[in-house]
């Protein structure tokens, strides 16, 4: 599994990050958010023709992604890259 690409953003009580992989010649974005009230996290993987779509979800994976405390940048940075860590194994597992 390559990392491609990574962004991340925080604000006050909001965290973000997208990462483009290439796992086994397909590429894969991850996209992990938390916020207060909102937590989100996906994989798209992009098809023959240069576009995402979705393929995973926060359901698909085997614990509750949330932020242990939404407004400490280094709390939620691990609990963010947790969740893309977990995404990460799950898609090898699958793909």
């Amino acid at each position: 599994m390559k990392t491609l690409n990574v962004v991340e953003k925080y604000t006050g009580n909001h965290g973000q990050i997208n990462e483009i992989i290439e796992h086994n010649g397909s590429k894969f974005k991850i996209v992990a958010i938390l916020s207060n009230g909102t937590s989100k996290i996906s994989a798209d993987k992009m098809d023959s023709d240069g576009v995402f779509n979705f393929v995973l979800g926060m359901y698909d994976l085997d614990f509750e992604f949330t932020a242990s405390y939404v407004s400490d940048k280094n709390r939620k940075e691990a609990d963010l890259k947790t969740g893309i860590d977990k995404m990460k194994a799950l898609i090898k597992k699958i793909y």
